[in-house]
């Protein structure tokens, strides 16, 4: 059993993680212990956030993710749920003209993940994507990933908005990281997979707001209990 100094709730807090292959983040190089989801769980149990989070992320996935949020998702009651598509969404794979996704499904269907998740009174987390690194392979149009990545990130920012839901922008945090000299290849695997270096700071760019928002319902549940 897990014993933490202060008041806590008599039953964790419930984070569920939904993406890509970047959410799953096991690799090669990435063990589960170093992956985002497990390093924000560990901070958060740190700060006395009696928290479990489950990492659903699945690889190659899209935001059509709809038919697996019941089962997968809301009817396991979590408090939080964290959103991160849009990498494989964007891409125009070789031999193609188009995205996987069109940016106006994408943004359909990230609207009703939000809306199915608000309704059963979980609260989402919209995360954009990180970008590609520089130097990442051309992609089915021979040109670097993020032209086709940079307008779903967008979208992502206005939906997070006017559905007025907490957003984590991760594309903005790495690229700013790259107008002080980071190279993102040094974050990445491949180009576009995190590995450990990135995690951590897809894990501390999250922290920023999902800490304070554990905290005040842990808080809650603990004046409640």
């Amino acid at each position: 059993m897990l014993w933490l100094a202060g008041p806590v709730m008599a039953e964790p807090l419930l984070l569920i993680t939904i993406g890509d292959s970047i959410t799953r983040g096991v690799r090669p190089d990435v063990k589960p212990e170093e992956t985002f989801p497990a390093l924000v769980q560990k901070a958060l149990i740190q700060q006395g956030i009696f928290i479990e989070i489950i990492n659903a992320g699945i690889g190659g996935d899209t935001v059509d993710a709809l038919k697996k949020l019941q089962a997968g998702v809301i009817a396991k009651k979590p408090h939080f749920v964290t959103l991160m598509y849009g990498t494989n969404d964007s891409y125009v794979a070789r031999g193609q003209t188009e995205s996987r996704n069109s940016l106006t499904k994408y943004e359909a269907a990230l609207r009703t993940l939000i809306a199915a998740l608000t309704k059963a009174n979980i609260v989402p987390v919209v995360m954009t994507s990180p970008p590609w690194a520089e130097g990442a392979p051309p992609d089915g149009l021979k040109q670097h990933p993020n032209i086709r990545l940079l307008p779903y990130v967008t979208v992502c920012r206005t939906v997070a908005r006017e559905m007025q839901v907490p957003l984590v922008d991760h594309f903005a945090h790495w690229t700013a990281a790259t107008e002080k000299g980071v190279k993102l290849k040094d974050w990445t695997s491949d180009f576009c997979h995190p590995n450990p270096r990135g995690h951590q700071e897809l894990a501390a760019v999250l922290l920023q707001t999902l800490a304070p928002l554990a905290k005040s319902l842990s808080a809650q549940g603990s004046q409640t209990d």
